[in-house]
């Protein structure tokens, strides 16, 4: 906590502006203090952190509130920022150093209030702060009354249950209560009879007109719009606002809310004509013969619910909108033309426009001004005029499948229309499932006829009495000639009496098909024999399938007798594969679907030293180390979905517990789109991965040196800017109070002079100490020049930028080199009035980037000696100059001075097009 407390320097509390000051450095907390007591009258509270300063908040109320930048734990950007978060509402000075100007350009942009320059004369800089400080704490109380004022009124006509109004002879809302901005939303300026009624003339029976008419008093009733566009109904009762010659300057309109009442009774009605359409679209369907007597059923009552002119129902296919069913008025009159030219009714349609917004946002869609909709694009040749549009998804599966599209009602459609076509919706949706799937059932039952007597396949069918059809691949197969001879057959009459595992062929083609019939499925191989005795290995699949309304089994039979010949000239060129693989100098292991072990060669036992014997219980994941399990099991989720994986590296387990890193690669072996297996390689690379880990170390060794340096070095200059801070402040003191005496003035001014070198000393370290540490990127210079400019806004000088367009490869340093430049020209430029910078590229790609002034110019003995160390015609620490040339050093460029003397300075900037990566220097977008 701060050992600095609250203070006043007036009884009359109530006039002085309380003060908060936030530093770390409790030094700076007293001497600020002291002087700000001998400027002027404040009550001051001190806090040396943020966290302190919240605190102090908490308690008390305060008028100003004046924080440091650098602080530990959280800095005064960060504080005001908080402020911010926490919508604490009081006005903010930022205290800060010279050269912060990034600083600056961040408070600004977080909206501090006020910032102030700490470094400079205390008289000036003082001075300044109490200038800010009564500022800010005056614009604080005005703001405060004011708000005051506004809260009386908002809470009286707040809780005056009724809508409230202020309308002007032109029908514009002049003021509205809260409300009736509830009903309608923001409403102050907008037109009356737009905003409540949505219209482009006065209401029928306006109060308001009639009051500015000559009337005093009117009452009736009104139905308009929300902001949501729900319908609302009120009372309204206007009266005359007139002023001291009686002559009427407003009108106030009472708004009484009935429309509770009035919802109740309509969606009753609503209800009902809605529960009427949904019991006419069932109880019709059932007699309609088509999908498209159907759809026109389901409009016709759409049609009629909403008291539609036409409409019509669609939806979504994959070459675009297909029409289900369309209203007849006007549409037998409109066509469209097609993609070769020729005109043609209405049937499939892009999808686009009013409608298109429905179908692609699956949400309904009312407007009843179609031709101004955003989506628009008219109307084609020949279509009806539309005046109005209701647009509702249907949707199925929660997925937007179609649409039914009504235009022209009579007075245009309301939410009330929308909610009874969305609450029709289903039942259309319903309605058209159902009709489908009755289509589909039948179709699905001759499609299935007609495959099944074209397959390639041996198919037959199979009930709890036997065969009773098959196709002609069936009888193909079996040497028989008609369907009827063969359902005379039984399975185990056509085969062999045993099958080659011993078992009785009848009974276990009893037990195939007992099984199938129980779980849905059964394949097997099987031994088959044909009319003339022939046998052959069969693959045979049996599965259960409802036909018509019966369950019987299909099945599907065929020779394999080739394929396993295939199989076992496959087996031989494995074992050659195999071979080949043990001579391999890496590891390499094959794994099921499972994740168990296929094969491993030679290598991969040797490295890892499991037999034959653990490979029967191992599973892939066991021999991989267990903080990768989850990134190896990822690997293989992919390989399983067919891709292969390269390039990655894991740790390997032996059975002696021993850890091999390895670098591999994982691939599939896939059969009939089916990965069977997958194949792993794998390279040793413990020893190489050793010897990254130890330059690593190394690497971070130097690292974490560089870090302590880094911060070893920022709290070095904190710590002592603040103790040269308060040492100008006691300096400051004593000159007033030892005005007369020479000698301690000049000793106080050497010691000034010795602080703002010491300043100057310490801004050129942390600055160089930074140089080249940020990641080059594409700056904006036409931007950044801007930047720099601003921190002078007392020089007056005129800037002419021509560098729009152009981005160079750089830091914030760049912005840094700018306010260099223009800081000498507003120290040594004397008669300088104008900055001017530009750029230009010769023939060989080079950029030129040229800074001028019309000021004295550099004398031709300086000129050697200008980018020297400590350079300085006496003004300076003469650290700039030779800062900007190690900037230069740092991106690769070079700085020439090519003024002449008594006519300004100009320094050229030479950049090449490419930097020393091979990377462009400069981008020109002009």
């Amino acid at each position: 906590m701060s050992d600095c407390v609250t203070h006043s320097s007036n009884s009359q509390t109530h006039s002085i502006v309380r003060v908060l000051l936030v530093d770390d450095d409790v030094s700076v907390l007293d001497i600020s203090k002291e002087i700000l007591f001998d400027m002027g009258k404040f009550d001051i509270d001190c806090a040396s952190s943020v966290d302190e300063a919240f605190l102090k908040i908490k308690d008390k109320k305060y008028s100003v509130i004046v924080s440091d930048y650098e602080m530990p734990q959280k800095n005064g950007l960060t504080f005001l920022k908080e402020l911010k978060e926490q919508k604490i509402k009081i006005p903010f000075i930022l205290f800060t150093g010279k050269g912060r100007e990034e600083v600056i350009i961040n408070a600004l942009n977080l909206g501090v209030d006020y910032y102030i320059n700490k470094q400079g004369s205390p008289e000036s800089v003082y001075g300044e702060l109490v200038y800010g400080i009564n500022l800010l704490a005056e614009r604080k109380k005005v703001e405060v009354e004011l708000e005051q004022k506004r809260q009386i009124l908002e809470h009286v006509t707040a809780n005056v249950n009724v809508g409230l109004s202020l309308i002007d002879k032109n029908y514009n809302i002049v003021w509205t209560n809260r409300v009736m901005e509830n009903i309608v939303g923001p409403a102050t300026g907008k037109i009356c009879y737009s905003t409540f009624n949505t219209l482009n003339q006065v209401c029928p029976d306006c109060g308001v007109k009639k009051i500015f008419d000559g009337s005093n008093f009117d009452v009736h009733q009104f139905q308009g719009f929300n902001k949501n566009g729900d319908p609302y109904w009120l009372d309204l009762v206007a009266t005359a606002i007139k002023d001291d010659q009686g002559k009427t300057t407003a009108a106030l309109e009472m708004s009484i809310n009935i429309t509770e009442h009035k919802k109740t009774a309509l969606k009753i009605q609503q209800q009902n004509k809605v529960l009427m359409g949904v019991n006419k679209i069932f109880k019709e369907a059932l007699s309609t013969n088509s999908e498209a007597e159907l759809g026109r059923l389901c409009l016709s009552v759409a049609e009629e619910i909403t008291e539609s002119k036409f409409g019509f129902i669609g939806e979504i296919k994959p070459n675009g909108f297909e029409d289900i069913a369309l209203s007849n008025p006007g549409w037998t009159a409109c066509q469209v033309i097609d993609a070769g030219g020729h005109r043609r009714q209405p049937g499939i349609h892009t999808i686009h426009g009013v409608y298109g917004r429905v179908l692609s946002d699956g949400k309904s869609l009312l407007t009843n001004d179609p031709s101004s909709h955003p989506d628009s694009i008219g109307l084609p040749g020949g279509h009806p005029p539309l005046s109005c549009f209701l647009g509702v998804p249907l949707k199925f599966d929660g997925k937007t499948i179609g649409m039914v599209g009504l235009g022209n009602r009579e007075g245009g459609y309301s939410k009330t229309e929308q909610q009874m076509l969305e609450e029709l919706a289903p039942a259309i949706v319903e309605a058209l499932m159902r009709k489908r799937a009755e289509d589909d059932l039948r179709l699905s039952e001759e499609k299935y006829q007609v495959s099944f007597n074209a397959s390639m396949d041996a198919l037959m069918l199979v009930n709890e009495n036997g065969f009773f059809d098959c196709n002609k691949a069936t009888l193909s197969l079996f040497g028989i000639k008609t369907v009827e001879e063969f359902i005379k057959y039984s399975p185990a009459k056509l085969s062999p009496p045993k099958q080659p595992d011993g078992s009785s062929s009848k009974h276990s083609s009893l037990e195939h098909i007992r099984k199938a019939f129980e779980t849905g499925e059964d394949r097997f191989f099987w031994v088959h024999k044909r009319l003339d005795g022939a046998q052959f290995l069969a693959d045979v699949l049996l599965t259960r399938l409802r036909m018509k309304e019966k369950t019987v089994l299909q099945a599907t039979v065929r020779d394999v007798t080739i394929e396993k010949e295939a199989q076992d000239r496959l087996k031989e060129t494995e074992e050659m594969y195999r071979t080949l693989l043990n001579d391999a100098n890496v590891l390499i292991q094959s794994i099921d679907a499972h994740g168990k072990f296929l094969f491993v060669n030679d290598k991969w036992k040797n490295a890892l030293y499991y037999t034959e014997d653990d490979l029967v219980t191992l599973n892939v994941v066991d021999i991989i180390k267990e903080n990768n399990r989850s990134d190896f099991k990822t690997i293989l989720k992919k390989v399983y979905l067919g891709k292969s994986i390269s390039d990655f590296e894991t740790v390997l387990v032996t059975k002696t517990g021993q850890e091999i890193i390895v670098n591999g690669k994982v691939c599939p072996l896939i059969k009939n789109g089916t990965v069977i297996s997958i194949f792993g390689f794998f390279v040793d690379i413990t020893d190489r991965k050793k010897a990254e880990v130890a330059l690593n170390e190394s690497m971070n060794t130097l690292i974490f040196i560089n870090e302590k340096l880094n911060v070893v070095g920022s709290l070095t200059r904190h710590d002592v800017r603040n103790k040269l801070s308060i040492v100008s402040a006691v300096s400051y003191l004593l000159k007033k109070q030892y005005p007369t005496d020479p000698k301690i003035v000049d000793a106080i001014n050497k010691i000034e002079k010795a602080v703002a070198g010491s300043v100057e000393i310490f801004d050129f370290a942390k600055m160089y100490e930074q140089m080249g540490v940020e990641k080059l990127k594409y700056i904006d210079v036409n931007e950044t020049l801007f930047e720099a400019f601003s921190l002078f806004p007392d020089f007056g000088f005129e800037l002419v930028n021509g560098c729009g367009g152009l981005f160079l490869l750089a830091d914030s340093f760049l912005r840094q080199l700018f306010y260099n430049f223009i800081d000498n020209t507003c120290k040594y430029g004397q008669k300088a009035t104008t900055i001017k910078v530009t750029f230009k590229k010769d023939v060989h790609a080079t950029l030129k980037l040229i800074y001028e002034d019309d000021g004295v110019g550099i004398s031709l003995k300086n000129k050697g000696y200008l980018f020297k160390q400590g350079f300085s015609t006496g003004n300076s620490s003469g650290f700039g100059l030779f800062l900007t040339k190690k900037m230069m050093d740092v991106y690769g460029w070079s700085i020439a001075e090519a003024g002449k003397p008594g006519a300004g300075v100009k320094f050229v900037i030479t950049i090449p097009k490419f930097n020393k990566n091979g990377k462009p220097n400069y981008k020109i977008t002009k």
